[in-house]
């Protein structure tokens, strides 16, 4: 290779192609090598960067090292902070982190910034904020988050567990009766098996 720029392209995009293999060890090893490069102005493009930056975060997340991950996908939003996966990213290494409160921010972004079509990654951030503003004690858009899943699956159990304990709180006996008579029927016809686990 005929000099250090090439040679940090070449471990940034072989660690990048790691990542996509599911090979995160090595993925990480590869772009903690190639992101040195960030020491350096003018070694790596753009482009470039926010590519590995995201591999390296996603081998982080994928590793379980929820702090690291959340630092790589801040370091994308910082140049570019509308961009979608990193924002994702950043949510999940936050709850991930039970940092509840500073999750809420980058979820709510990517969904208001998401097309309009429901995909199961859209599904999991809906589920997810939901989670983040019940842990938070903002009880009224937990509420209003998890009517807006079980209008995309209402076979889920989880949302109909929130609106239960909002309705209670609120004394809204009428309400509380419906959705725990719908809860208790999902519960026997999932047989305790729930389907909101694949959202994690």
């Amino acid at each position: 290779m005929s000099n250090k720029k090439d040679v940090y392209s070449f471990f940034v995009n072989f660690g990048i192609r790691k990542c996509v293999s599911g090979e995160y060890e090595e993925a990480k090893n590869l772009l903690n090598i190639g992101l040195e490069a960030l020491n350096n102005p003018n070694m790596l493009d753009d482009e470039t960067i926010k590519k590995g930056l995201f591999s390296r975060g996603v081998s982080f997340l994928r590793l379980k090292n929820y702090e690291l991950a959340e630092n790589d996908f801040s370091d994308i939003l910082e140049f570019n902070p509308n961009y979608l996966p990193a924002l994702y990213g950043k949510a999940i290494s936050l709850f991930k982190l039970k940092q509840y409160k500073n999750a809420i921010a980058p979820f709510e972004q990517f969904l208001d910034l998401s097309s309009d079509i429901i995909t199961k990654t859209k599904l999991s951030a809906y589920y997810k904020l939901m989670i983040c503003y019940d842990n938070t004690q903002n009880y009224l858009n937990a509420k209003r988050t998890a009517e807006i899943i079980i209008q995309i699956n209402p076979n889920l159990i989880e949302p109909l567990k929130c609106l239960s304990k909002y309705y209670y709180n609120e004394k809204q006996w009428t309400e509380l009766k419906n959705v725990v008579e719908t809860l208790i029927c999902h519960i026997s016809n999932s047989k305790n098996n729930d389907p909101t686990i694949t959202l994690y």
